[in-house]
């Protein structure tokens, strides 16, 4: 708390819900965790399809139908594919990730969710 304060308290502040603004955060996160404590993959163990879709909540369904027809996205990609903040976009594919339906692997600077 108080490492993100002093780095990002101007910026958290006037904060419009732009994810990206805090970006440089995570290395802090991997200097305390230890990089090895991150997953580098997460797999889908219940994997998102048409079948699946119908029976999501349908606050999820926008973002889930945008990544089943990508294959795989950063959240930025698909925050432009939808139309939703990048805020609502990452949060909707964490629950996504939660539910199993889709797995996540880190890209250098950013993750990258898939269905498949």
């Amino acid at each position: 708390g108080l490492r993100f304060m002093t780095k990002f308290g101007a910026i958290a502040a006037k904060w419009k819900g732009k994810v990206s603004d805090f970006h440089d955060f995570k290395y802090d996160v991997e200097e305390v965790l230890g990089k090895s404590q991150i997953k580098k993959r997460i797999d889908p163990y219940n994997p998102l399809t048409a079948m699946t879709l119908l029976t999501l909540d349908i606050e999820l369904q926008d973002v889930a139908q945008a990544l089943i027809q990508s294959g795989e996205a950063s959240s930025e990609e698909l925050t432009k594919i939808t139309g939703k903040s990048e805020y609502i976009t990452r949060m909707k594919l964490e629950k996504l990730l939660e539910l199993g339906h889709v797995g996540r692997t880190q890209d250098d600077d950013d993750f990258i969710y898939f269905v498949r």
